[in-house]
This record gives structure tokens, sequence and C-alpha cells, in this order.
């Protein structure tokens, strides 16, 4: 499926529901017999192939690249930068992933990273010089509220109360 070599991961079901919202109509099987205008195979009603359009599925793409992310989704990052449930991100973590990806940042780089993730106390401790930066970790919690202050994720409750 096209959705899924682009990273969403996305059910039949929504699939389903996203081609019936964005489909036309189109009579685009070939027909065996030029001169025929319906095909002997095929019942009328299945002659129209039902299919999207190039632009359309651009317009549908683009409005899915700017959904935020679901909290599954963002658990999996939060595990791929070493953190997980009960472990959270250290200065360690960002340092091991930034290696790994070839990228070489500065003490003073990863630590401005971590200083963003970091709750608004904490942070502001640090920039107090009450607390050292590189000492502090990002819990998967801070790294959710982070995600969800620069518009990355959304709580779905927040959307449809009551659900």
């Amino acid at each position: 499926m096209t959705f899924t070599a682009l990273g969403f991961q996305s059910t039949r079901e929504e699939l389903r529901r996203i081609i019936a919202e964005h489909v036309h109509e189109s009579s685009s099987l070939p027909l065996p017999d030029s001169t025929s205008s319906a095909s002997p195979l095929l019942p009328p009603e299945e002659t129209a192939r039902k299919s999207l359009d190039f632009n359309t599925f651009l317009e549908i793409v683009t409005q899915k690249m700017d959904e935020p992310a679901p909290r599954k989704e963002l658990k999996t990052a939060f595990r791929i930068f070493g953190g997980e449930k009960d472990q959270p991100i250290g200065i360690e973590h960002l340092r091991a992933i930034s290696d790994a990806l070839g990228v070489r940042m500065t003490q003073e780089q990863l630590e401005e990273m971590l200083l963003q993730a970091l709750p608004k106390e904490t942070r502001d401790e640090c920039l107090r010089g009450r607390r050292p930066v590189a000492a502090q970790v990002v819990t998967r919690q801070d790294f959710l509220a982070l995600m969800k202050r620069t518009g990355q994720y959304y709580e779905p409750s927040a959307l449809h109360p009551g659900t």
C-alpha cells in the first residue's frame, strides 16, 4: 500500500473512508470490443472503476502529513531515542542517536535539545544555573508534552469530549 510506504499507519477502514470521500467515477476498465458499450464479462455497474486522480491523492497525503501523530507513533519515537515507559531519555541517548545518524553535535547542542524537552520548572532551574542541564532526563510524559506544545500530538479526547 502506498500510504504505508509513505510512513502512514492507516487501517483498512480509514483508507476506505478516505477513498469514499474523494472517489471519482471513471470508465477506466477496457472494453472487450470497441463497438460494444458494455462489458459482457462484468455487470454494467462494475464497468466504471473507482479511482483517485493524482491531485486528489496529493491533497490526501498533504492532509495526512499535517495531522498530529497518534500516541502510539510518539511512544515508538520515544523508544527509538532510547527511552521506555519507566526509563527516561538522557543526554547519552541523544549523543548515541546523533552518532548513529552520523551527525556530529557539540555538548552545547545536545544540552539545548534536552533543555527544550524539559518541563518549564526544570528548564527554568537549569537556565538559572541551579541544575546542570546534562544531568537532566526527559520522561515519556515530558516527551508527549513537548510534542503537544509543538503541535505534533494531541489527545484524542480533547477533540471528542466524552470519548
